[in-house]
């Protein structure tokens, strides 16, 4: 009958450990999250509208950064802006 009543002690000790190291696993994780910014409900100030790939290396991204709409030339060295189009507002009424 003693090995019962240590073996239950046994194993809420270890559910409770169990608990602590996970509920200070997310501590952490909410710690960093609200550190870093991290919040994947906000809206984004950049979107990629469309990519093009030219070649296996090279591609042309279509960009909207806060309204304004940007074409790029990417490489595996380098970006290149190739035409800034201003506010997309003014795209969509000409």
């Amino acid at each position: 009958m003693d090995t019962t009543v240590t073996g239950d002690v046994n194993v809420w000790r270890s559910l409770f450990s169990l608990v602590l190291v996970f509920g200070a696993m997310g501590g952490c994780f909410y710690w960093v999250r609200r550190q870093r910014g991290f919040n994947p409900g906000a809206e984004r100030r950049m979107k990629v509208v469309e990519r093009l790939p030219v070649d296996a290396k090279r591609s042309v991204l279509l960009l909207t950064v806060d309204g304004e709409t940007l074409l790029l030339g990417v490489s595996g060295e380098q970006i290149t802006l190739l035409k800034s189009f201003g506010s997309a507002e003014k795209n969509d009424d000409a």
